[in-house]
């Protein structure tokens, strides 16, 4: 065996890093759990509250996409554990005929609670001081991959330089950039040297040549190394919650007709559909009544206002929101997007849309079919063609319901322009891949955080590089055939 691989560590970042969230995040707290009910109910109780928090703990953290990038969402997922831990250790005290006391259990979940939150600090420093090491086998997108982690706030992950591939065959350095680091046949001694955890990779489209060479050289090189090796759209997903377009193509989408793909149970979603949207009516009536008011009071114009939009299948569907513009102010206009100083909004259309009351009568189209809680924003038709024809996978949003809310709205806020929906598209498409129930419920509860603190109109964007494509005109084709026949 070479030199490198003796003098690599045993535990490398990615192996780490999971040991600290098992340990911290769901060990601890469910040790907790357990001491506490040891103390003051007994033995038997402890076991099962420390087995069923750390359980739950383990089965939420991994049924959830992308947790780190739900900060409320995240931390009421872990939150849950305890008290589910607690709450079985007390039904099994109860069923055994001991009757534990509810202020044993509470005691029990607040004690896990602190050491989760202590956890949760330890984990982000030990991530901070002991990052992924990632090397791009790419010139130029290893200073994007960068930009883009530091943007997110990630910390876990430093991209520390780039190795040339076949077909880029000049070692030298990239201004401002990371490091160059040498070229992928020497890849083996640079895994050693450089201490890299990662090796990231972005196949040039319609090069299966090269994408096959590069595969040959890594795995021929680094089997036996502690170092892994994804393609950038995985990343993307994983890390930023996003389908990087101009770093994807239609082998992205056999993910979607793989036989073991669960997209999540149709009546589960329409039934959390009626559930949260009867629930959000009941609780937001009289704000509704106090927004028609003003609305009547201000110019004496309609209180709704109607507008046509694409749903399910791209069939055109009336989207109901609480007028927020002067009276006819789009009468005659081309269909345009909205702006944070569009002057056409009215004093109090500028209240409703900052706190996002003008979207409540979207629940009435969600209990009606048309739409549902998450999913893509509907879009106007007259805009909607121009963003078919100049994104690829466009109408594959067409594929799901559109949603009141959603995993592009809580990420990106609203888009505005041409470029700000293919950034939304881009999440759109990591939606269509990961829905769940679960999902959907983190999501609204996310939305409900963005609301409290949020603007609509801040947009969070990746590099135009990763959303713009154009360059597989093919796939482009396939895809949309594809989506079309299934709506």
């Amino acid at each position: 065996m070479s030199e490198p691989s003796k003098r690599a560590p045993r535990l490398r970042a990615l192996r780490a890093q999971a040991l600290v969230e098992l340990l911290t995040l769901e060990l601890a707290p469910a040790a907790a759990v357990g001491a506490v009910l040891a103390t003051h109910v007994g033995p038997p109780e402890a076991l099962v509250g420390f087995v069923a928090t750390a359980l739950t703990a383990h089965l939420l953290a991994r049924s959830a996409y992308a947790p780190h990038l739900l900060s409320v969402a995240r931390i009421g997922m872990r939150a849950n554990a305890p008290i589910l831990g607690g709450a079985a250790a007390a039904l099994f005290s109860v069923l055994g005929g001991h009757g534990a006391r509810l202020g044993d259990v509470v005691v029990a979940v607040i004690g896990a609670w602190l050491v989760l939150l202590v956890g949760m600090w330890v984990k982000s420093r030990l991530d901070a001081q002991r990052p992924v090491r990632v090397a791009v086998l790419s010139a130029g997108l290893s200073a994007a991959l960068g930009d883009e982690l530091r943007t997110a706030g990630i910390r876990s992950y430093e991209v520390i330089g780039w190795i040339a591939a076949e077909s880029q065959a000049f070692p030298h350095q990239i201004s401002g950039g990371p490091d160059y680091l040498g070229k992928l046949d020497d890849v083996r001694r640079l895994v050693g040297e450089h201490r890299i955890d990662l090796l990231v990779s972005c196949p040039v489209h319609g090069d299966e040549r090269s994408r096959l060479r590069t595969l040959e050289i890594v795995g021929s090189s680094c089997l036996d190394l502690p170092v892994r090796m994804l393609e950038l759209s995985q990343l993307y997903e994983d890390l930023l919650g996003h389908v990087p377009l101009g770093a994807s193509d239609a082998a992205w989408f056999q993910y979607l007709l793989n036989p073991k793909y669960r997209p999540g149970s149709a009546v589960a979603k329409r039934a959390f559909d009626i559930a949260c949207a009867t629930a959000m009516l009941a609780i937001a009536a009289p704000v509704i009544v106090l927004a028609a008011l003003a609305i009547k009071l201000e110019d004496g114009g309609p209180v709704l206002y109607r507008q046509r939009r694409l749903g399910l299948g791209r069939d055109g569907f009336t989207m109901l929101k609480l007028r927020s513009m002067s009276v006819g102010a789009d009468a005659g206009e081309p269909a345009s997007w909205s702006a944070a100083a569009d002057p056409r909004v009215t004093r109090a259309g500028r209240l409703l849309r900052r706190a996002h009351v003008d979207e409540l009568p979207q629940l009435w189209n969600v209990l009606r079919g048309e739409m549902s809680m998450v999913g893509p924003r509907p879009e106007q038709p007259e805009i909607a063609p121009a963003l078919e024809q100049r994104f690829s996978y466009y109408k594959c949003r067409y594929l799901l319901k559109p949603g009141v809310t959603g995993w592009a709205q809580v990420r990106c806020g609203y888009g505005g322009s041409e470029m700000g929906s293919a950034n939304k598209l881009c999440h759109d498409l990591f939606y269509l891949k990961h829905r769940s129930t679960l999902s959907d419920l983190l999501i609204v509860v996310e939305t409900a955080r963005m609301v409290a603190g949020g603007n609509q109109y801040a947009v969070r964007r990746a590099r135009d590089s990763f959303i713009a494509e154009g360059k597989h005109a093919g796939d482009k084709r396939m895809i949309e055939s594809e989506a079309t026949g299934r709506a």
